[in-house]
């Protein structure tokens, strides 16, 4: 069984999440992320903000145990003091992302 590639660059990703996240309908929030964000003292607006501003830093790498794409974003220098993981079907033009974990730089 091959391993899916992601059907958009880093770049197109990154944007794609910034542009979802401005509506929070858009992603769906783990009992993990919320337990990590608590645990950590990240509010979920600096989570939010992470997703919509920030650029991915590490994948997007397939997961296949959930069928997807799972990344990391953080907002470019001097903000970047939230890092969140998220995770995205890999659908052309998905309608969500699934935030996963959250910690501070």
């Amino acid at each position: 069984m091959s391993i899916p590639s992601a059907p958009w660059t880093k770049a197109q990703l990154g944007k794609m999440v910034n542009q979802l996240s401005m509506t929070s309908a858009n992603v769906a929030l783990t009992d993990h992320f919320m337990d990590r964000l608590l645990q950590r003292g990240i509010t979920l607006d600096e989570a939010f903000r992470c997703m919509q501003r920030g650029v991915i830093v590490r994948g997007p790498t397939f997961n296949p145990t959930y069928g997807t794409f799972e990344f990391r974003m953080e907002e470019k220098k001097p903000n970047d003091i939230v890092c969140v993981a998220l995770a995205i079907a890999p659908l052309a033009n998905p309608s969500g992302t699934i935030a996963l974990t959250a910690w501070e730089i």
